[in-house]
């Protein structure tokens, strides 16, 4: 009695352990289903586009990148970050390739920092919009933010804040990403909060601007301003 009783407490524990299991799985296919639906209706996509990024989602979720990057984004969050990159960068909806390139670039940066693919793809977007940048030029991006974030004391949330109330006024007085990114992090320790820190660099650059602090030649040079 006593065999018999083990016996059917172990079988009644694989069967409730195979009832979780299955109640998971099949809640990762509703919440994929569900953001490969919010992929289609906030971006227009359909058809091959849709398709081809839905596959894609599916390989990289498993894949391992150059450089031997292992993912750790699972295929939903991977159509989610499609989602935001393809609304912050609309050109791209116009090219699934590009729009995966510039997603796994996010996602590159997300592994290298230990962050979530949401941030990490919000701080690239934002980059690249403030400079007018190419989505091309992404891998230059997230090689600056990560180098930054893991020199300097702000981190990549930090910084995409902070280039967010400074980056316009940057590229126009002609400071390339590197410059900026230099900037804000020699700011950041005296800065608790990101957007002070931007809109505090962003009236130094213009009141410099205003007057001619930094031009040599009628061209602003930082290292000039800095003396």
């Amino acid at each position: 009695l006593n065999q018999h009783n083990i016996l059917l407490g172990v079988v009644g524990a694989t069967l409730f352990k195979i009832q979780g299991e299955a109640r998971k799985s099949l809640q990762s296919y509703n919440n994929f289903e569900d953001s490969f639906q919010n992929l289609s209706a906030l971006t227009g996509l359909t058809g091959d586009s849709l398709e081809y990024l839905k596959q894609q989602a599916k390989d990289t979720s498993t894949a391992t990148l150059e450089g031997g990057v292992r993912i750790r984004q699972g295929a939903t969050n991977i159509l989610d970050a499609y989602t935001m990159i393809g609304s912050q960068r609309p050109e791209l909806l116009k090219n699934k390739e590009a729009l995966h390139e510039v997603t796994v670039e996010a996602i590159i940066l997300s592994e290298a920092a230990k962050m979530d693919i949401q941030p990490a793809a919000q701080a690239l977007t934002n980059s690249l919009n403030q400079f007018n940048a190419e989505s091309s030029d992404a891998r230059r991006y997230i090689n600056v933010l990560a180098a930054g974030s893991q020199a300097g004391a702000g981190n990549i949330n930090y910084l995409s804040q902070a280039i967010e109330k400074s980056g316009t006024t940057a590229k126009l007085m002609g400071l390339n990403f590197e410059e900026l990114v230099a900037l804000i992090e020699t700011a950041a320790p005296n800065f608790k909060e990101a957007a002070v820190a931007g809109n505090s660099l962003d009236k130094v650059m213009l009141e410099m601007k205003a007057k001619q602090i930094g031009y040599r030649d009628g061209i602003f040079d930082v290292n000039v301003a800095l003396d």
